[in-house]
């Protein structure tokens, strides 16, 4: 009896979540099915997380959707798998997803050349009139041909690159990581930072987790 309640359970629960991404707006999904035109003989992957897990669409409306989902670090794009295939959504400022455990976010901003993207970043932060952003990519690496014939070649490869973006005053822009670049970064507060900083002893070097601590302190001077 347990396991037909705990079966009937499960099955509603199923329906429940298909009917929500049934109604996800149209605009939100990108219409075409993401393939794969990488080389087989890449190393490393695309994914931080291969699999497919149950997450949660949220929309500028603030209306949720579940679906499995994964996040592909080398595209930036969120993949949905619905109907054995894999569809990307489109990317929109201010809509959020939750997948394992994080929240991505949307957010438009200007790259090192001077461009504007819209790409999903994490919220390391509390919060706050200022906030600590992390952006997770995969970067893809071209191999190399041996020079010698004794020589390996050296396959393509995917690299692990994570960047650091400071939110303030509605501008997001990128943060080395030192404490030299987030004092200057929140100026007005510096005497009050340093005291902290010091009574504290937090080392700012490349952990991001002391980056935290003094940024909520920022946030509630």
């Amino acid at each position: 009896m347990k396991k037909s309640i705990c079966t009937l359970s499960f099955i509603l629960t199923f329906i429940s979540a298909y009917s929500q991404l049934m109604d996800l707006p149209g605009e939100y999904i990108r219409q075409k099915v993401v393939g794969n035109n990488l080389p087989d003989n890449v190393k490393g992957s695309p994914y931080f997380n291969e699999a497919f897990v149950t997450g949660t669409i949220f929309t500028n409306d603030n209306k949720s959707f579940k679906a499995l989902l994964r996040y592909n670090a080398y595209n930036d794009e969120m993949q949905m798998k619905q109907n054995g295939n894999i569809i990307a959504l489109l990317k929109f400022e201010g809509s959020r997803i939750t997948l394992n455990g994080e929240t991505f976010e949307v957010y438009n901003y200007t790259d090192k050349s001077g461009a504007n993207e819209t790409a999903y970043f994490v919220n390391l932060s509390k919060p706050g009139k200022a906030q600590l952003l992390v952006h997770k990519r995969k970067k893809y690496v071209e191999g190399t041909k041996s020079e010698t014939t004794y020589g390996v070649d050296a396959p393509a490869t995917f690299r692990d690159e994570i960047s650091y973006f400071l939110y303030k005053n509605d501008e997001l822009n990128l943060l080395k990581l030192s404490k030299k670049n987030i004092l200057k970064s929140l100026d007005d507060k510096n005497k009050e930072l340093n005291n902290h900083i010091s009574d504290n002893k937090l080392k700012l070097k490349k952990d991001h987790e002391p980056y935290i601590k003094l940024i909520d302190f920022y946030n509630n001077l």
